[in-house]
């Protein structure tokens, strides 16, 4: 994920773990709002980890194909 480079992705720069439950990201700032209001605002769908962590490894490998 370090690797990952893209306009639409928000880079994360560091984490810490306090205990098993609670992590901390120091992330790059995004201008415009609070993300929660632009959930609200727009019609969303929702995905379990599960579906989204198997749509960003088929689109990260399927990025480094040789063509």
């Amino acid at each position: 994920m370090r690797a990952l480079n893209h306009r639409n992705v928000v880079s994360i720069y560091g984490f810490y773990e306090d205990d098993p439950k609670c992590f901390y990201f120091a992330l790059e700032l995004m201008k415009g709002g609070e993300l929660l209001d632009r959930i609200v605002q727009k019609v969303c769908i929702v995905f379990f980890h599960r579906d989204a962590s198997r749509m960003v490894y088929r689109k990260v490998y399927s990025d480094r194909r040789p063509q």
